[in-house]
């Protein structure tokens, strides 16, 4: 029997980097052993490329005049000296989304890797100006495909010679930030973390206004990887911004290897079947032939959306749809554990550390850093922490919470005027003059600052209502590794919160319980809290970014040679069942009909009891069973009374119920056929004949 209470990580999935690898290398021969092409490529497809780009000059723009040389000398000096050109675009790196783009850099010690992604918005020299993607002609994009092929990441090893290279989508800027800016952040986001798009509008909004630029920016991004795809390749698809990618691209390339890794949650079905657009989103998600989820919780969630939604079956292998088998597995991502415990001893960091230390003398630091962004729960923490204060007033003047917001896309004046005045309120009622409770900064730390303040803490509390993977709170165990051994409050409803389970586990919601988790974790004993950073640790630095793109490579080989895999039926021409049908009579051949139940004779429905075939296809069975040389048999996992009941009275045709199980000739001329011509019949509920 299911149950929820599943491990974090699949059985098998929690070894060593190096382990992993192996199992790689093996799949990898076992394919080639057998004939299975590999490419050796991996290609990740993400919303947009980890590279800022910057556009020098443009087509038809002159330059300035030089300025003119002081001796008619330094004229001929200048000539030579300032003959070459500056490079038409200046590349930088992209910040976000590091553990991802780190678990992909990783791979590239094995396999080669390709990032196809959005270009972002074309920035110009001049602050603050932005390009239109209209106004690049094909020769400075082509010049940006070179600065492409060239670019190397600032943490990348200097002799690697094996570079990652990124390939650019290009979108019109209107379809671009319709899908970003629209569709995704206004309807999906919100969606995913429990949420409708009404509950974070400013105005009316309707969940299907830029549903076209999504689909066409999804169908740009398939047309790329067609464009780039070869034999052997693996594909992963990366989060909600492309969800309809990978069966755009099975359309295309009928036997591809996909697979789809949703950074985010998903929500329940009753909250998804909300979505007007949920069978396009389910269909495109099922074009992979993996869809992964951060929990395992999460995978459920999906699987049941995808049956009471649309009615889709389920196999032990996933999801059935039409006979295309899409497996659903889980595999959470981890943080680069090496990166960050190199960044933890960077020498800025410590005079930072001290300096807040000094400032804060003599009370505990509680920590926390989210974006302003409604789902992460700030509101929330700010009112746990008023009643910490009420429920536990001994820590009036001797605890102070910073609390750092960055801005996001969704930044609301409203949500960030409603967080000011809970700040100035618990300042006014529980301050004093030299005592302020709460300290609230909305910007964007500096990685010096950043690590400063998680190492100083004598707590962090990360509780947000709904969130995927949260970065923050794994480099703040790894950070508090050389400090404190400080505890971490952290909210249930974290895709993470199933391995943190040393962490003091709350439901945001519940101001009295993280109020009463807050107190404790200020007053834990030492051997407690070393205990229980200990066992963070661990899991933390062992389930790493690394480990999780090497699983995700692991997962799609295992699928590559088809074993267990349910394919589509081969569409056969009518014309050619005709022509077939009348000279296998014409040579008095016998004739074996092999019938699915659910998806052929049937609907497939979401109550199977309202499963029953339609009047007209009772009587195209009377009519094929009346001639004396065609065989009709009906196959299906139902049990015998059911098919008794709706096909019984069907006197020349046999039945195979429940799998085989049971078999009954119904009248049917079985013995007579000697396997001349034969027809087999699937609608999705069942593999090939």
């Amino acid at each position: 029997m299911d149950s929820f209470s599943e491990p974090y990580t699949r059985q098998g999935d929690d070894i060593s980097l190096d382990q992993v690898r192996t199992d790689i290398r093996q799949l990898e021969q076992h394919h080639r052993e057998n004939g299975i092409p590999l490419s050796g490529r991996v290609l990740h497809v993400v919303h947009y490329l980890p590279v800022v780009a910057t556009l020098n000059t443009r087509a038809g723009v002159l330059s300035p005049p030089p300025t003119p040389p002081v001796k008619p000398a330094d004229a001929a000096t200048d000539n030579l000296e300032h003959t070459a050109s500056p490079p038409a675009w200046t590349l930088a790196p992209r910040y976000g989304h590091a553990a991802m783009i780190s678990g992909i850099e990783s791979l590239s010690s094995t396999h080669e890797q390709l990032i196809i992604g959005w270009t972002g918005d074309i920035l110009s020299p001049t602050p603050n100006e932005r390009i239109s993607s209209d106004t690049v002609d094909v020769k400075d994009r082509v010049a940006l495909e070179e600065a492409l092929a060239a670019y190397q990441p600032r943490e990348s090893e200097p002799d690697d010679d094996k570079k990652m290279t990124y390939i650019p989508v290009w979108l019109d800027d209107k379809v671009a930030h319709g899908h970003y800016d629209g569709y995704c952040k206004q309807t999906l986001w919100p969606l995913f973390h429990y949420l409708l798009w009404q509950d974070v509008a400013t105005e009316y909004a309707s969940a299907d206004t830029h549903y076209p630029y999504y689909e066409s920016a999804n169908a740009e991004f398939a047309r790329k990887i067609a464009e780039v795809y070869r034999p052997g390749d693996l594909i992963w698809v990366h989060d909600y911004h492309l969800l309809l990618v990978p069966r755009l691209v099975r359309e295309s390339i009928p036997d591809v290897v996909l697979g789809l890794f949703m950074h985010t949650p998903f929500p329940s079905s009753e909250v998804f079947r909300c979505l007007p657009r949920r069978k396009e989103i389910l269909d495109g998600m099922l074009g992979a032939n993996l869809v992964c989820f951060q929990t395992y919780s999460y995978s459920r969630h999906f699987t049941s959306t995808c049956v009471r939604v649309c009615g889709y079956e389920t196999t032990p292998r996933g999801i059935d749809v039409e006979g295309h088998v899409t497996n659903i597995m889980h595999c959470p991502v981890g943080v680069d554990a090496d990166r960050v415990s190199r960044d933890i001893t960077r020498p800025g960091i410590q005079p930072k550390l001290e300096a807040l230390r000094t400032l804060y003398e003599g009370k505990k630091i509680i920590v926390g850093r989210d974006k302003l962004d409604v789902v992460k729960g700030v509101l929330q923490k700010l009112r746990a922490f008023e009643k910490l204060l009420q429920d536990y007033p001994e820590w009036i003047g001797n605890v102070v919470m910073i609390q750092v917001t960055s801005p996001a896309l969704t930044d609301s004046p409203k949500l960030e005027r409603v967080v000011s005045e809970l700040v100035a309120h618990i300042n006014g009622e529980y301050g004093s003059l030299d005592f302020i409770p709460v300290h609230h900064y909305h910007q964007a730390l500096k990685k010096d600052e950043f690590y400063a303040l998680l190492s100083v803490a004598d707590l962090a509390v990360i509780t947000p209502l709904r969130d995927g993977m949260n970065t923050t709170s794994m480099e703040f165990v790894i950070a508090q590794g050389k400090t404190n051994h400080s505890p971490l409050v952290l909210s249930e409803f974290m895709g993470i919160s199933k391995n943190m389970e040393d962490a003091l586990l709350v439901n945001p919601w519940n101001l009295g319980d993280v109020a009463a988790a807050i107190n404790k974790g200020l007053l834990m004993s030492a051997p407690e809290k070393a205990e229980r950073q200990a066992k963070l640790y661990k899991v933390v630095t062992t389930h790493t970014s690394h480990t999780w793109a090497a699983v995700l490579v692991k997962m799609l080989l295992g699928l590559m040679d088809g074993q267990g895999q349910a394919r589509m039926t081969p569409y056969i021409p009518k014309a050619d069942l005709i022509d077939a049908y009348v000279k296998a009579g014409e040579r008095g051949a016998k004739r074996l009909f092999l019938f699915d139940y659910d998806g052929t004779l049937a609907p497939i429905v979401k109550t199977p009891s309202m499963a029953v075939p339609s009047e007209p296809t009772l009587r195209a069975l009377e009519l094929l069973s009346a001639d004396p040389l065609n065989i009709v048999y009906i196959i299906s996992g139902r049990d015998g009374a059911f098919l008794e009941q709706h096909l019984g009275h069907l006197k020349n045709v046999g039945f195979s119920a429940e799998h085989g199980g049971f078999v009954g000739n119904g009248g049917a001329r079985m013995g007579e056929f000697h396997g001349e011509s034969g027809y087999g019949v699937d609608g999705g509920g069942g593999g090939d004949f």
